[in-house]
């Protein structure tokens, strides 16, 4: 089962046989490839057909199947295997390509799994970047969201405070006012004293009362 799971997965793995590297050149490195240890290497192409029956690499030219060749070399650092599939001698469909490396074995990814890997990263950017747009916005709808609930609790309250003050101003204006506007110094009727002020009327609240009627005269004179 390890072994399946590698080879479905050949793109995350590298191999290379150290005893090799030394001596690694464009002349033995298709041999250096169809090591039994590399994990690249399909042992029933037709390379390890020629490989048996001892012929040269020109025979697979006349053979139909799988064959791996050298197609390009940068010795010693670099070179370039590619595995095909041949359907005649004139007629080839590439399968995969390996590139070796300082004697470093790995596939090269075809086009669909290096798009695939682009779009998985940037699908990643964009939800991060989704996610702390979503955070940040929180932050600030909370933030607004407890302004505002100081702004109704201290708000009406001094509003409140402020009409209850005038509310009790303005009740002892209009009941001092509804009192009859004599000449000044005159005599407050009792009647219009117990209507305005209800209840037994001290002395001293019949002089207030007095006071605030003459003021009142004076002011209607100036009018």
């Amino acid at each position: 089962m390890a072994a399946v799971d590698l080879r479905d997965n050949l793109l995350g793995i590298s191999w290379v046989d150290s005893s090799w590297v030394p001596m690694l050149n464009s002349g033995n490195v298709l041999d250096y490839f169809s090591e039994r240890s590399n994990p690249f290497y399909d042992r029933t192409c037709n390379n390890e057909v020629v490989k048996m029956q001892r012929l040269t690499l020109d025979h697979l030219k006349q053979m139909v199947g799988v064959e791996y060749i050298l197609l390009h070399a940068q010795e010693p650092i670099l070179y370039i295997i590619r595995k095909q599939q041949r359907q005649s001698p004139a007629q080839l469909v590439p399968i995969a390509d390996y590139y070796i490396i300082a004697g470093v074995v790995y596939q090269a990814p075809d086009l669909g799994s290096v798009i695939s890997s682009r779009v998985l990263s940037a699908v990643h950017g964009i939800q991060s970047a989704f996610d702390e747009s979503i955070s940040s916005a929180q932050v600030i709808l909370l933030s607004k969201r407890s302004r505002g609930e100081l702004k109704k609790t201290t708000g009406p309250t001094r509003r409140r405070s402020r009409k209850s003050r005038g509310g009790l101003w303005e009740g002892k204006v209009l009941r001092w006012s509804s009192l009859p506007l004599a000449a000044a110094g005159a005599q407050v009727e009792s009647a219009d004293m117990e209507r305005c002020f209800p209840g037994p009327v001290s002395e001293a609240r019949r002089g207030e009362a007095k006071r605030f009627c003459g003021a009142l005269t004076g002011i209607n004179g100036l009018m």
